[in-house]
């Protein structure tokens, strides 16, 4: 593909690579996204977080997230990190109900010097909430209430709407209120 763009005439640069990228990925072609990837790697072409944000995004949605860390570790290297392509990990991880790896992934990030944005804590708790790991739920929500985030609609709905856990539900309301922090539903 690398050598087609050349013979064509067309001028190669991040802005195009991202573009096929993202049309590859789009249309079901995971694989084939990974292989240019590779291919830019092997060329010794800058490759931007964003690129890595488009396959890993691919790979998870495909459903491929062992693939996805792997190249994570693999490309990361040199590349700028971003709080889009951690979110896209943690997000990956939660759907596959890996959740403790998808809190100790937001550790890292945090000692990366990136902090956790709403979307990261709504991830996880979404994850714990599914799964009724109360326990787990309520250090995580007071941490994001006084980060000064709180739960979007959907997080807030799997609160309320928690069949096994009406009086623990109350109680963490409770203790959110006597904190003086203000829950949202946005």
């Amino acid at each position: 593909m690398y050598d087609e763009m050349n013979v064509l005439g067309y001028h190669r640069d991040t802005h195009t690579y991202c573009i096929m990228l993202d049309g590859l990925c789009r249309n079901g072609h995971v694989e084939e996204a990974l292989v240019f990837l590779r291919e830019l790697e092997r060329r010794n072409v800058d490759r931007s977080s964003a690129m890595l944000v488009i396959v890993i995004t691919g790979l998870c949605k495909k459903g491929k997230l062992d693939i996805a860390q792997d190249i994570n570790k693999v490309c990361s290297d040199g590349l700028h990190l971003t709080v889009r392509l951690y979110n896209t990990m943690i997000n990956a991880i939660c759907r596959e109900g890996l959740l403790d790896e998808a809190k100790d992934l937001m550790r890292k990030m945090e000692q990366n010097g990136f902090s956790p944005e709403g979307f990261t804590y709504d991830f996880i708790l979404q994850g714990f909430l599914k799964s009724e790991k109360l326990h787990e739920v309520f250090p995580l929500l007071q941490e994001m209430v006084e980060k000064g985030f709180s739960p979007n609609g959907y997080t807030f709905e799997l609160l309320i709407n928690l069949p096994s856990a009406e009086s623990t539900l109350l109680d963490m309301i409770q203790e959110v209120k006597t904190q003086r922090f203000e829950v949202i539903m946005f």
